[in-house]
């Protein structure tokens, strides 16, 4: 065979065709992983921060109800349990939400309802990308402007009575990037 000067050969120019090709996809493909690693990590930041506020919504004693004896001492710490009207306001602050992030809280279906005046946060997600949605039962203590429950009437609520002011209900947490 004889070669008269060629430099390259039909079968390289082929292999190295299929080797840019090759190459090509696995630069794409690394690209799209990156992506995909973002998006995930992202989301999990959301996460956290959407199951970290719901946590300190039901257990931040700035938040819950309180419990005190019939002399007016406190006892302790209602989890799960939040006031109808929370005179100190429900911010995000202390639920660990930074300025970064929104958030809305709801309290869907029938049955008593946290008063708006309770909580700031009443952002609106729509045109959000990454919604992150949490749902807790609490209880909803409705007794005015206190959040301090008797031990009186928490036994009285325990015994069914027709005049408890707990109801229980489902409370949504929506957090998602400012």
């Amino acid at each position: 065979m004889d070669k008269r000067g060629q430099i390259f050969s039909l079968d390289f120019l082929i292999s190295l065709i299929a080797l840019t090709l090759a190459l090509g996809l696995l630069i794409q493909f690394a690209e799209i992983k990156t992506y995909n690693e973002n998006e995930e990590l992202q989301w999990l930041e959301l996460k956290g921060v959407a199951e970290t506020a719901a946590d300190l919504l039901v257990s931040n004693p700035d938040i819950v109800c309180e419990l005190k004896d019939e002399g007016g001492s406190p006892l302790h710490s209602l989890m799960n349990c939040l006031p109808h009207i929370n005179s100190l306001r429900i911010s995000q602050q202390w639920m660990a939400i930074s300025a970064d992030y929104d958030c809305l809280i709801e309290t869907p279906g029938a049955g008593q309802q946290l008063h708006p005046q309770s909580y700031d946060c009443k952002g609106d997600p729509t045109g959000s990308e990454n919604v992150y949605s949490v749902d807790r039962k609490v209880v909803i203590f409705n007794g005015g402007n206190r959040y301090q429950i008797s031990k009186g009437e928490l036994e009285d609520c325990l015994k069914s009575d027709p005049n408890c002011k707990m109801y229980e209900q489902t409370v949504r947490l929506r957090v998602w990037k400012a």
